[in-house]
């Protein structure tokens, strides 16, 4: 409960092309699993096939299971990548040992809810997007990638109530030109705004070969 890594590592495993196995995190999820920890506002920046579903998964995951009566939340630029996150979480929960397990009340495509009061619900953004349910840790997934016609009007309408609330708010994004995630980011990085930055590179990446650039 104490110590996310120590959970990651020890407990949470997902299917790899040699069949289900343990999680070895790189350095730079533990990082960032480190970082979510420290920061109540987060902006990460990443580059494509860094695992950030995974490390998303984990954190949310670790939340819900070491919390009593918290709400939480994954919005993604389309329904299908929130509930990729989900089942993503619902996964590594199936193969965690007994002990660690909550009971379940609630487990469908779009929410689960455990006997400890906590729940995890996905959807997709829309200009609406968890103002109408109290939260106390939201994930806006590839944030970048929202329809430019309602990126501006879902955050201004959402961030007073994370404020409020005094939620957990983590925007996670691959890049995608010049628009909020962008002024947000780098304004985070200039020290101008409550989010905490963190980015992972293409060459953080192991897969990356430098040869081919792919």
């Amino acid at each position: 409960m104490s110590d996310i890594i120590y959970f990651a590592n020890t407990y949470c495993k997902l299917m790899t092309p040699e069949g289900i196995k343990n999680i070895k995190l790189r350095d730079y999820q533990e990082a960032y699993l480190k970082h979510l920890v420290a920061n109540r506002l987060s902006i990460f920046l990443s580059c494509r096939q860094s695992s950030k579903t995974t490390s998303s998964a984990i954190f949310l995951l670790h939340y819900i299971l070491f919390n009593v009566d918290k709400n939480s939340l994954v919005l993604g630029n389309k329904r299908k990548t929130a509930i990729e996150i989900l089942d993503k979480i619902k996964k590594i929960y199936l193969e965690l040992p007994f002990f660690l397990k909550p009971g379940v009340y609630k487990w469908n495509e779009g929410e689960v809810v455990f006997d400890n009061g906590c729940r995890c619900m996905a959807e997709a953004t829309t200009i609406n997007s968890g103002i109408s349910f109290t939260f106390h840790c939201v994930l806006a997934d590839e944030f970048a990638h929202i329809s430019p016609n309602i990126l501006d009007s879902f955050y201004n309408n959402l961030f007073p109530t994370i404020t409020a609330g005094r939620a957990r708010f983590m925007i996670t994004s691959t890049q995608n030109g010049y628009n909020l995630f962008y002024r947000l980011y780098t304004a985070a990085v200039a020290g101008e705004n409550e989010y905490k930055p963190f980015k992972v590179d293409w060459w953080q990446v192991p897969q990356w070969n430098p040869e081919t650039q792919q």
